[in-house]
């Protein structure tokens, strides 16, 4: 992208290169893994991969273009593919959270708040903060607009769950525990948490795989 204002009077604009075409099994996008699941390595993603994420997740969640999706994590975090393309492949608004906003739990509630979002993805470790931040307040929705917050990258405490139930409920906005691998396109599983099927301690569970995949359970021969 080049500025008009700042740009320098010697550049000149080219024609664009029309000729590159692309096909379902085309890289959309290439992510690195940290090696938790083996060597570390680089995945590509292809249009195939994230349409089928897309469309499985359109299905499950009703996303659309009335939503405004917050993009909290770097762009080159795996949990990125889930916000990025979801948001743009359905029409809707991506807002990119800046890093003074996401700093702190009380300055990504404003922004948030701000911004309406309606879908928001946030690490364990994140979720715990804020809902510590939240007003501890029951009869009011903690961010009125927020349709959806989803859990994952992380391991998931039940009790910062129990503690967001217990002052905020489960419904408005549904919270969601997701379980995927860079190879599965970032998102595998979801699993939609109630009060009723949290667990006080222990693992919560990962739940079902998302339409187009499949979730098998292996022991340590992969059998």
């Amino acid at each position: 992208m080049v500025t008009a204002d700042a740009a320098d009077a010697t550049v000149t604009a080219e024609p664009a290169d029309t000729t590159v075409t692309t096909d379902a099994a085309s890289a959309a996008c290439v992510l690195y893994t940290s090696g938790s699941t083996g060597p570390a390595k680089a995945v590509v993603l292809t249009h195939a991969n994230v349409q089928s994420m897309v469309a499985a997740a359109r299905r499950e969640f009703g996303f659309g273009p009335q939503e405004t999706w917050a993009l909290t994590p770097s762009p080159a975090f795996g949990s990125g593919v889930w916000e990025i393309w979801n948001a743009l492949s359905n029409g809707a608004s991506l807002t990119v959270v800046p890093p003074q906003a996401a700093r702190t739990a009380h300055a990504l509630r404003r922004f948030t708040a701000a911004r309406h979002v309606t879908v928001l993805s946030l690490t364990p470790a994140t979720f715990a903060q804020l809902a510590q931040d939240l007003p501890q307040d029951a009869t009011a929705p903690p961010l009125p607009d927020l349709r959806h917050l989803f859990l994952g990258g992380g391991h998931l405490d039940p009790e910062a769950i129990h503690h967001w139930i217990e002052h905020h409920g489960d419904t408005r906005p549904t919270l969601h525990h997701l379980y995927g691998l860079a190879e599965a396109t970032a998102v595998s599983t979801h699993h939609r948490i109630t009060a009723a099927n949290t667990p006080r301690t222990g693992p919560l569970p990962i739940g079902k795989p998302l339409a187009n995949q499949t979730a098998r359970v292996l022991d340590h021969m992969q059998r």
